[in-house]
């Protein structure tokens, strides 16, 4: 790995804290996940128990779970050093949940409301909204994810999205903004 590429992972991890981090108090706990699927849930009008709602759920428990496996500390709360250092050795110790794609599968099927396995321009600025991202940012988060120019975003688009966020070696590669501009 070079320095580079660890940089630019760092500073994206250290942006994803920051938003996760929804209560600002410097440490990612799970009420800040469950507090992110209850954006997904009012944002997409999802009943709390319904299957994707319970699906989104679950994807975002495991990925906390493995988090603080990976933090192998006693504290049930990660802080910004702690959270990127679990999150890199997560995101690439796919033994038990692969953290990138479990997640990403479970934000696109709320996103996919038609099941077509694909999603629009709108879909992708409603995510973005939800996210608290502007519709500027939203309508290019969009174009970077149609890799194809089809108008659409694939699942297999938007899951290799997911994985230039994370694993990306140029910060400035047009695929990972799954998440926004973070």
């Amino acid at each position: 790995m070079t320095t580079a590429y660890a940089d630019a992972v760092g500073d994206t991890l250290g942006r994803l804290f920051d938003v996760i981090d929804s209560d600002h108090d410097h440490r990612v706990e799970w009420a800040d996940y469950q507090r992110l699927v209850d954006r997904y849930l009012t944002g997409y009008a999802l009943a709390p128990d319904s299957r994707k709602a319970v699906a989104l759920r679950t994807a975002y428990r495991m990925a906390w779970t493995e988090l603080l496996r990976h933090a192998g500390g006693p504290e049930p709360r990660l802080d910004r050093a702690e959270f990127i250092a679990a999150l890199r050795t997560a995101v690439v110790d796919t033994s038990r949940f692969n953290l990138v794609e479990g997640l990403a599968h479970a934000v696109f099927d709320v996103l996919d409301a038609d099941g077509g396995n694909t999603i629009g321009r709108e879909e992708v600025i409603q995510l973005m909204d939800v996210l608290g991202v502007t519709t500027t940012d939203g309508l290019q988060v969009f174009s970077a994810m149609d890799a194809d120019g089809d108008g659409n975003v694939s699942r297999q688009e938007f899951i290799r999205s997911a994985r230039e966020f994370f694993y990306r070696a140029d910060p400035r590669a047009p695929g990972g903004i799954i998440f926004g501009m973070v």
